[in-house]
């Protein structure tokens, strides 16, 4: 397990992991469902950003916040369900020791932000999927 020292588990959240790495036994990665701190969901589970939908989010997301591109980036219109997504918020993941060691760990070039995108990345082109679990659920604030 990969945290940052702030979050919070809830109740099980760890067993529900580990259950789900049971279930998807080619999931590398594996993210709980994330709560900021007024209760709200935090987008943790997110697609891969290509160039289109990326550029789109970035122009357009700070002035029009329901903009479909920023929607489909961050699936927020999708009720929580256990999935395979493209990447999942590197603020708390189980990883699959032998899916961690195979693409090298995260990159050390990114100190801070885009570091779970890149690893999500590298898993999926690996073949290892990103496996979003919502019944485990964790705070960070």
């Amino acid at each position: 397990i990969v945290a940052n020292p702030d979050v919070v588990w809830g109740p099980g959240s760890i067993d529900e992991l580990l259950d789900a790495a049971a279930r998807w036994p080619t999931a590398g990665a594996l993210g709980p469902l994330i709560r900021d701190p007024d209760g709200s969901v935090y987008p943790s589970a997110r697609q891969q950003p290509s160039l289109v939908r990326g550029a789109m989010h970035a122009i357009v997301g700070p002035v029009w916040k329901s903009n479909p591109w920023t929607a489909a980036y961050r699936q927020e219109r999708l009720e929580p369900s256990e999935r395979p997504v493209g990447w999942l918020s590197g603020a708390c993941l189980l990883l699959r020791r032998s899916a961690f060691d195979e693409v090298h760990g995260f990159n050390e070039r990114y100190f801070m932000y885009m570091e779970d995108v890149d690893l999500g990345d590298r898993l999926a082109r690996a073949g290892w999927l990103n496996v979003y679990v919502p019944a485990a659920e964790v705070l960070h604030d």
